[in-house]
């Protein structure tokens, strides 16, 4: 009977090991996803405002039919203008998914150093406020 007990225990343990690996996994998945919107936060409000004020100048003065009145012109051919649609969308996806790609991963470095600052001041405040327990086992 002992030796059933001992080996539910060691599998149970073992059990638990890998749940909480996979925990701390998904953690730190989790922590990097965090640190990506944050990042993303920051770089929204960076650069947010300088491209709307980009957009609000290079439409100062310009009225939107004189604009459309200009466009048509270069868009009289629909079968060349339909091919050139198609090989800017295929582009579009392609460039986006190189940027998007490149953008992530500034994303999650400019996540990090302001989740660096935070995460430092709570492990100091948890490091002061918790104690260390010592592991105990159940005795057979």
């Amino acid at each position: 009977m002992n030796d059933l007990t001992a080996k539910v225990s060691d599998q149970m343990e073992k059990a638990g090991d890998k749940i909480k690996a996979q925990m701390d996994q998904m953690n730190e998945s989790l922590s990097q996803l965090a640190c990506a919107s944050k990042g993303l936060i920051v770089k929204i409000s960076e650069t947010g405002s300088k491209q709307f004020n980009e957009f609000v100048k290079a439409g100062e003065g310009k009225t939107f039919t004189a604009e459309i009145k200009n466009a048509l012109p270069k868009i009289a051919d629909a079968k060349t203008s339909i091919q050139q649609l198609k090989s800017a969308t295929i582009g579009l996806i392609s460039k986006s998914k190189e940027i998007g790609s490149r953008y992530f991963n500034e994303l999650v470095k400019q996540g990090e150093k302001q989740a660096h600052l935070t995460t430092k001041s709570i492990n100091i405040n948890a490091s002061v406020s918790t104690t260390s327990r010592p592991k105990t086992k159940t005795a057979a």
